[in-house]
């Protein structure tokens, strides 16, 4: 499985001159057919930062946790379910 990783930065009330943001993390699959990886079903919320400042290059340590989970799914086979074929089948991730 071949996953796409997207931050953004969101501000909760519209304004510019908020002290604090929030950094999105979302996460897509990209072996589906075209445009159907930016369907809003096909994308995944990993986690929320929030900061008062923008992480800047210390983004890398927030993404930490998310970075070690992807690296578990492709050292080794996770079970996973296949609601459509209903079966389970072992998978491996992969961070493009």
């Amino acid at each position: 499985m071949c996953l796409g990783l997207y931050i953004d930065e969101f501000n909760p009330f519209r304004s510019f001159v908020a002290l604090y943001s929030y950094w999105q993390v979302i996460l897509t699959i990209y072996i589906l057919r075209p445009g159907m990886f930016i369907r809003l079903e096909f994308m995944f919320l990993s986690m929320v930062i929030p900061n008062l400042n923008s992480p800047g290059w210390n983004i890398d340590i927030c993404l930490q946790p998310l970075i070690n989970e992807l690296m578990y799914l492709w050292s080794s086979r996770a079970l996973t379910y296949d609601v459509s074929r209903k079966y389970n089948f072992n998978i491996k991730a992969a961070l493009m």
